[in-house]
């Protein structure tokens, strides 16, 4: 039986066209740095703001690396966010579909052991919808030391209205306004129940570089039956 090997520069053409039909695939939406690991700390240390993706929209935040000062180990990783009274920080999301019903969840944990805490999980753009969750009082003044901290979970369940973005807010909004203390936060994700179709410009490309493969190939068995 004769065999047709494959052309190099075709097949690498092809490839190529596969890597970028799956990525254009991939393209949902994504939440980055849910776990507040970038930049990447060393041990007992802390950084202002929210990390390289999450922005502070008021009021401040850390970065805090497990155990610093005590203040105990997340069981997500080696970072969380520390946020601070009447403070929220928020990313902007791409890639949302209309009808497609996603999960957003967070994770957060009382740092201080001070009552009158509450946490606050929105998203806002193609879907609005808004968590607000009482903070268990969990912790002291001392912190957890060397122990993990123990995170509460906030989920919202949502329907984007339309096609485009969003925005995920995380707040730490005292109850009454009456407390000033910072609370951990920890474990932010997206979950959604659809990939996107690839552009057409993705399946034109795709289609072109097999189409070359099966001429190449055609051509090739037609040149050994004129031989044989």
């Amino acid at each position: 039986m004769k065999t047709y090997p494959f052309h190099p520069v075709l097949t690498r053409a092809l490839f190529l066209a596969v890597l970028v039909l799956a990525s254009s695939s991939a393209q949902a939406q994504v939440l980055l740095d849910g776990g507040f690991e970038s930049p990447r700390l060393a041990p007992n240390s802390v950084q202002s703001g929210a990390g390289t993706v999450w922005t502070v929209s008021s009021g401040g935040a850390l970065i805090v690396s497990n155990n610093y000062e005590n203040l105990g180990v997340t069981p997500y990783g080696t970072q969380y966010l520390s946020l601070n009274a009447r403070s929220s920080v928020s990313q902007t999301i791409a890639g949302f579909v209309t009808g497609e019903t996603y999960v957003l969840g967070a994770d957060f944990a009382d740092e201080t052991g001070d009552p009158g805490q509450t946490f606050t999980l929105s998203i806002s753009g193609v879907a609005n919808a808004s968590l607000t969750l009482p903070v268990l009082v969990t912790g002291s003044e001392a912190g957890y030391g060397s122990g993990t901290i123990p995170f509460q979970s906030a989920v919202i369940v949502f329907q984007a209205t339309s096609n485009g973005s969003a925005t995920v807010t995380l707040a730490n909004a005292p109850a009454g306004g009456g407390t000033n203390d910072p609370l951990a936060v920890d474990n932010v994700a997206l979950y959604g129940d659809t990939v996107p179709i690839p552009e057409p410009s993705t399946w034109a490309l795709f289609l072109s570089c097999l189409g070359l493969l099966i001429w190449h190939f055609g051509l090739r068995r037609d040149a050994a039956v004129f031989r044989a």
